[in-house]
């Protein structure tokens, strides 16, 4: 069985505990009186790779908007560097499933990743450097001058992403963001994606239903069960930094963990 329920936590060579970048505090909610999340107990290190799977409605996506001032908590508290949570923060990004809705038509990859340095009050003088330098991380040097409708949706998403990431945020949310494309861009997508959190070291909280998403992405899995959300298992994925979609998938650990997490939820189902 999966490890019981707790907030976990990461810790230093030394063995000291790391001060969490976000932390969950016996958080609750319930819109329209109908309970959405209970008792969600939980602490997200920096630098973490967190995912969170559950079934729909389990209130995954709903854990995302409370970090982000979105949504606030009925009882318990959400804090961000260990201060409570009460608006949206430049320190907090979204990525969104529907980038063809996320981004803006009528400004083209430039643009779109302009308008993050816009809002942050950078001299246009500045911000050509800044935004070829994000294109050219997420894939897209050679595109500048394209607009959303002219990508693909794999390329649509990087430029979401490489939106986000011009913030310069410490908290990256992805709420599913790979689940509306093929398995090949997708594959390739969460390769970028690793690589650029090891290069950034942003901190990432990552919904997905993919079982194996998760295990490949994370540094640990939460499950959530449904109705209301709560938290039922978490488990540490014990996989090297390094990961290729070739070979991680056939290590004992990856394999063990994806029966575990499969065996759970089809147990939670019946």
């Amino acid at each position: 069985m999966m490890n019981t329920a707790r907030t976990g936590g990461l810790a230093d060579p030394e063995g000291n505990q790391k001060e969490p970048l976000v932390s969950f505090k016996d958080v609750g909610l319930s819109l329209g009186g109908r309970p959405i999340l209970e008792k969600i107990s939980l602490d997200v290190q920096p630098g973490e790779f967190l995912c969170i799977v559950g079934a729909s409605g389990c209130g995954k996506t709903t854990l995302l908007r409370l970090v982000a001032g979105l949504f606030k908590p009925n009882s318990g508290s959400v804090s961000v560097a260990g201060n409570q949570v009460k608006a949206p923060s430049r320190s907090v990004a979204m990525v969104f499933q529907d980038y063809t809705n996320a981004l803006l038509p009528w400004r083209d990859c430039t643009g779109n990743v302009s308008l993050a340095l816009e809002g942050l009050g950078i001299p246009p003088a500045e911000r050509a450097v800044r935004v070829s330098d994000l294109l050219a991380k997420v894939g897209l040097a050679g595109h500048e001058s394209k607009f959303p409708g002219q990508l693909s949706g794999g390329m649509q998403q990087r430029l979401q992403i490489a939106r986000c990431l011009a913030q310069n945020p410490s908290i990256l949310l992805m709420d599913e963001p790979f689940g509306a494309l093929d398995a090949l861009t997708r594959r390739s997508l969460q390769d970028e994606l690793l690589r650029l959190v090891h290069d950034t070291g942003v901190t990432v909280l990552f919904v997905t239903h993919d079982l194996e998403e998760a295990i490949y992405l994370g540094n640990r899995v939460v499950a959530l069960k449904s109705y209301p959300g709560r938290i039922a298992a978490m488990h540490k994925v014990d996989l090297p930094k390094q990961r290729n979609h070739i070979e991680t998938p056939d290590l004992p650990a990856f394999r063990s963990l994806r029966h575990e997490l499969y065996s759970f939820f089809a147990d939670d189902h019946r």
